[in-house]
């Protein structure tokens, strides 16, 4: 294996400045995942209080959606002039 070849390691054979990063973010998460397992009834009720902000927010804005929808004019909508002229009930005849 050459210089540089292996996952997350540089020209130099120091680990790279992203490798570093990303590997540092999952010993944090992975921390607090382990600070957690005792706590199941906290991250029950977290996650359900998490869920019901989340439920209450989509629900308001869908009634925002309803209450003010879009100004829509009647020329705003694309034109399809060209189906005005067609028969789709005839079957063409071609020369």
């Amino acid at each position: 294996m050459s210089e540089g070849d292996s996952v997350g390691e540089s020209v130099h054979g120091k680990p790279s400045v992203v490798y570093r990063f990303f590997t540092r973010l999952g010993q944090i998460y992975q921390s607090w995942l382990d600070k957690s397992t005792p706590y199941t009834a906290v991250r029950w009720v977290v996650t359900l209080g998490l869920s019901f902000v989340y439920m209450i927010r989509v629900y308001l804005l869908q009634m925002t959606v309803l209450r003010y929808p879009p100004n829509r004019t009647r020329n705003s909508a694309p034109s399809f002039e060209g189906f005005q002229s067609l028969n789709f009930g005839e079957p063409s005849v071609l020369p």
